[in-house]
């Protein structure tokens, strides 16, 4: 009778928890969410339903140093947080509509589940999620991006974290798609800017290529460490095809220091036709090459300088140098602009092909202030003509026909020493 009276109590009390739960849930809830998190979260229409699942009609997620002043960063509609028992272990599932991150994606839906794991020797959580018809940073569309990752105590932290998505379609000033996408993180903080923090990122990527399939990629790595000191790259392409033909096996090493960007890159021109508005030019075959390219102008300023200089494996004593110079202050872009022909400011480029024999070197500049590429002016001059041409006739690069068209119309440009230079 004593322990028939005891199970009753029992009962009597889960029954008034549950339903304190159930009726004083939403204001509960409220509170904690406004002493833990200020007004940086603000719930709106919270309810518990009689399973104790919590549904959140619209969440507001709110951002700055100022709490007096606090502007939306995040909107997340149709909250649903439920709870299940699992052989590891209490799981909790979160449901949720349309999420807007602003300036970062949008979802039209989500599912995050969170599930200890198993013989762990500090207590972490498995963090599992997917969402749905993302939109990032309103370039890119995907059906589908599942993130997963180890939770650490404190929720602030997630280590090895993994990321999938599945034909990711990317859109800005060129139409790219991408077949399938890995990415990796080692530690991710959630408690401070990503600018700041010091990991390291893997991407593999199973197939890109431009809509109009003028562009291909079979498949590439890249792998980034993210230092707010110093910033490395490297980036591995097996294969790169386009219209003029692939390039195989590009390995690149990018380096950001002190606002100063260096890319050393290798490959080999597998099969590659050099065209000029369809004509043909020159033929690249198994010829490999190493670029090394200093760009300045990432520090907010409005000049923008680089430098580069390519050379060939199986031609010695043969170099090709770029240099230019550029201001910034009406490139709102500098991708879009190379396309709509924007105004250039002050541009200068130098450029030079160096052989044993001689050298030819060039200059595009414009005339005025600024000009566009169309109006650009050029400058030519050979140190040694003939020499110059016979020599780059033996490297069986370029079209007999091309060289002989290039030296006819160098010859008839004023005569300097053994060279000549043309003005256009």
């Amino acid at each position: 009778m004593r322990f028939l009276r005891v199970l009753m109590y029992f009962i009597l009390l889960t029954c008034i928890c549950w339903g304190i739960l159930i009726f004083s849930g939403p204001k509960i809830i409220n509170v904690a969410t406004q002493r833990l998190f200020d007004d940086k979260i603000k719930l709106h229409r919270v309810k518990v339903n009689p399973n104790l699942a919590i549904e959140i009609a619209r969440v507001e997620l709110h951002g700055g140093s100022d709490q007096s002043v606090s502007s939306e960063i995040g909107i997340i509609k149709a909250l649903k947080i439920s709870w299940a028992l699992s052989d590891r272990g209490p799981m909790l599932r979160v449901e949720t509509g349309p999420v807007k991150l602003v300036n970062l994606m949008e979802a039209q839906a989500s599912e995050i589940v969170l599930s200890p794991l198993e013989f762990a020797v500090l207590p972490q959580t498995i963090f599992d999620a997917t969402f749905h018809e993302t939109d990032i940073i309103k370039k890119s569309t995907v059906p589908s991006i599942t993130v997963t990752g180890l939770l650490l105590p404190g929720f602030k932290q997630i280590k090895d974290v993994m990321v999938r998505a599945e034909q990711v379609r990317y859109h800005d000033f060129v139409s790219l798609r991408a077949k399938g996408l890995t990415g990796s993180i080692d530690l991710l903080n959630f408690s401070e800017s990503f600018s700041t923090q010091k990991n390291e990122i893997y991407v593999v990527i199973d197939e890109i290529e431009t809509i109009d399939k003028t562009f291909k990629i079979v498949s590439s790595e890249l792998k980034i460490l993210n230092d707010q000191d110093k910033k490395n790259a490297i980036i591995k392409l097996r294969q790169l095809s386009t219209q003029n033909g692939k390039l195989n096996e590009i390995s690149s090493l990018l380096s950001m220091n002190n606002h100063q960007l260096e890319i050393s890159s290798s490959g080999i021109f597998n099969d590659y036709s050099i065209n000029h508005n369809g004509n043909f030019l020159g033929h690249l075959k198994n010829l490999g090459f190493n670029m090394v390219s200093k760009m300045k102008g990432f520090d907010g300023s409005s000049r923008f300088v680089s430098s580069t200089t390519i050379s060939f494996d199986e031609i010695p004593k043969f170099s090709v140098n770029l240099d230019g110079s550029l201001d910034l202050d009406s490139w709102n872009s500098w991708h879009t602009c190379a396309l709509v022909q924007c105004e250039l400011q002050n541009f200068v480029a130098n450029y030079s092909v160096v052989l044993s024999e001689g050298r030819f070197d060039g200059q595009s500049f414009c005339l005025f202030e600024s000009c566009t590429f169309k109006n650009l002016r050029h400058k030519f001059i050979s140190t040694n003509t003939d020499s110059f041409f016979l020599s780059l006739g033996g490297k069986k690069i370029f079209s007999p026909l091309a060289l002989a068209a290039a030296y006819g119309w160098m010859t008839n440009g004023r005569p300097v020493a053994n060279g000549h230079e043309i003005n256009f």
